[in-house]
């Protein structure tokens, strides 16, 4: 059973700000995206979930509307990539456990905030900071390849995302290397 529907939406001026119509589950206005990623269109694909570009847990506010379902997770669930962690979780590690340093050396007199790491563990003794892989990673001689391999996936997001945001950039062929770093 195919359904069909209008929508329109009036603003408080009496003035028409959307008008799309929905047939079956798909709306007008999803069949005309297109992914950043994997370049499906409306018709193949989902876009009902909010592609944050800067990971929400990283204080993100900004999404983008031009990225699938399948695609948002792709970065942000850990079964996309090893069953271990996500990119996005990879990226919230690297940045906190530089601005942790960061904050340490910076100030001294200041005390900064508890730190906890899902894959490092960090030792603060007196002017010495001391980061050492958990134990749990420590037996995957791949751990390292794979968190610096994330963390590179996470700022091609991050960068590609926000420039398509931005600039609507980004279908263009010539950004076939950057999307294919996914």
């Amino acid at each position: 059973m195919v359904l069909n529907a209008s929508y329109s939406f009036i603003n408080l001026n009496g003035r028409l700000t959307k008008h799309y119509i929905v047939v079956g589950n798909l709306s007008v206005q999803n069949m005309s995206k297109k992914c950043l990623w994997c370049l499906k269109s409306g018709t193949e694909v989902s876009f009902d979930k909010k592609a944050h570009t800067i990971p929400k847990s990283l204080g993100g506010i900004n999404f983008n509307v031009n990225v699938c379902d399948g695609c948002n997770d792709f970065f942000g669930n850990r079964n996309s990539l090893n069953n271990k962690y996500s990119i996005e979780e990879a990226l919230k590690e690297t940045f906190n456990i530089t601005r942790q340093r960061l904050l340490d050396i910076n100030s001294q007199k200041r005390k900064t905030g508890r730190f906890k790491s899902k894959f490092f563990e960090i030792k603060n003794r007196k002017e010495n900071c001391r980061l050492s892989i958990k134990p749990t990673f420590q037996f995957s001689g791949q751990f390292q390849k794979e968190i610096c391999r994330a963390f590179k996936r996470g700022l091609y997001k991050m960068f590609f995302e926000e420039l398509n945001r931005q600039k609507k950039i980004g279908f263009e062929k010539k950004w076939g290397r950057v999307r294919y770093q996914k």
